[in-house]
């Protein structure tokens, strides 16, 4: 969504706000390794789900890629650069590439030792509408569904996880071991 024209555009990668040489070849390479390949899976094991069936089991392993990808956005972002040069005098003298680096990989790091969105349950969202979700600079966003706050990472235009707390998950979207899809 292009907020100056009040237009939706579809983009790639070199059109939407990416900069080479934002992170060095070995975060880029770590990444690529630990985050972007894995949620590859994700998103082709949520491609598989039959909206006619829309209930769905997760192993483990695709649940922590999900939360790793929504670390890594956290990890990202440059809220995290400007918190970390708040605290850090030497971290300010670091050149930008480096303050980058030294971001996503403390990020990805502190998130999981703290157990960020370990206290949310989450499911995949199908977008059936003829409105795309809008792919956000900072790779999420927050609405209110039935009254309760969620939070979506969208990955594609039909395509998004959505975060809830866990008392909503189970109330509205957890049958037992399964979940089910979120029709928007």
């Amino acid at each position: 969504w292009n907020f100056e024209t009040g237009r939706i555009t579809l983009g790639r990668a070199a059109s939407i706000n990416t900069e080479v040489g934002y992170y060095s070849e070995t975060i880029e390479l770590l990444l690529s390794q630990k985050v972007e390949t894995p949620f590859g899976n994700v998103m082709k094991f949520f491609k598989g789900i039959n909206k006619e069936e829309p209930q769905f089991s997760l192993q483990q392993t695709v649940k922590d890629d999900i939360r790793r990808f929504a670390h890594a956005l956290a990890a990202r972002s440059e809220r995290m650069v400007e918190l970390i040069s708040t605290t850090s005098e030497h971290y300010r003298k670091l050149p930008r590439q480096k303050q980058h680096d030294v971001a996503v990989s403390l990020g990805l790091d502190e998130a999981r030792n703290m157990g960020i969105f370990d206290d949310w349950e989450f499911t995949f969202s199908l977008n059936e509408s003829s409105i795309p979700f809008v792919l956000t600079l900072c790779g999420s966003y927050s609405f209110s569904y039935g009254g309760d706050t969620m939070f979506s990472i969208p990955f594609a235009p039909n395509y998004a996880i959505t975060f809830m707390p866990r008392s909503v998950a189970y109330a509205k979207f957890v049958v037992g071991e399964t979940m089910r899809l979120l029709l928007v």
